[in-house]
C-alpha cells in the first residue's frame, strides 16, 4: 500500500517518520502483510 515503501525512514523529521509508521501500520492492517508489493 502507499505506506509500505520504508517505514520511517528518508522524512524530515520524527514526527514525520512517526506519522509514516503508524500510516505503514494501518495500510498493512487494512490490504494484508502479503498485498504489498514492498
Amino acid at each position: 500500500g502507499f505506506g509500505s515503501a520504508g517505514s520511517g525512514v528518508g522524512h524530515g523529521t520524527p514526527y514525520e517518520a512517526r506519522l509514516w509508521d503508524l500510516l505503514t501500520a494501518l495500510d498493512r492492517a487494512w490490504w494484508g502483510s502479503g498485498f504489498s508489493p514492498v
